[in-house]
């Protein structure tokens, strides 16, 4: 309990300050230990964004397995999925994921994130193919979908903050699925008829001869 409270906090100065103006010594001063205590339970500040970021993964790929159980159809349990990835990538977890990854780190952490990173997006591109199969989702490569999902989702760690006037990470999430489903494409009977009237030939004019009939 101890180690998730330095995690947590760790993560919220994160997020406030940015990975490399944080201190250890401010890790501290927030959870009003001392510097020694700090290091009983981790090495260094590597050390605390890498199980930041390793418990993030763990976090949502639970989610992700829990949410693939049962008879659903794959569109449904995607929806669920674009969701809950929304509402986790713009907590405290999430955020240290998407806009510290790319921290230089040594080849071990890094080799063990990146895996922990491919196992989630390889969760996603199973359920986006389970859709497939039960043709809830049309046919198309689950790899192009499942990036395409994974970056619109991680770019919510950059721009989004809750309010009580906004709508919620995971309202936005299902609004993201809408959006992925059904495109931005017109489907009344209004649209449907201008898109005829553009696609139809124009009329041949017609030429007047000399005394006034037409040919």
């Amino acid at each position: 309990m101890k180690k998730r409270a330095i995690l947590r906090n760790a993560a919220a100065l994160f997020r406030e300050r940015g990975y490399e103006r944080t201190r250890l010594d401010d890790i501290a001063q927030a959870l009003n230990v001392t510097k020694p205590t700090l290091y009983y339970y981790v090495k260094n500040k590597e050390d605390i964004l890498v199980e930041i970021q390793q418990t993030g993964f763990d976090e949502i790929m639970e989610e992700l397995i829990a949410l693939g159980g049962g008879a659903q159809s794959g569109a449904d349990v995607l929806r669920r999925v674009v969701a809950r990835y929304a509402s986790w990538i713009t907590g405290e977890f999430g955020v240290c994921v998407a806009r510290h990854f790319l921290i230089t780190l040594t080849p071990h952490n890094l080799a063990r994130l990146r895996k922990a990173r491919r196992t989630i997006e390889r969760k996603i591109r199973e359920t986006i193919a389970r859709g497939i199969d039960d043709r809830s989702l049309r046919p198309c490569e689950p790899w192009i979908v499942a990036s395409a999902i994974v970056g619109a989702m991680n770019w919510m760690a950059f721009w989004y903050e809750a309010g009580p006037t906004r709508r919620s990470a995971a309202e936005l999430g299902d609004a993201y699925f809408d959006l992925l489903i059904e495109g931005i494409g017109a489907r009344d009977d209004r649209a449907g008829a201008s898109r005829a009237s553009r696609n139809k030939p124009p009329a041949a004019k017609r030429r007047i001869g000399k005394a006034g009939s037409q040919s």
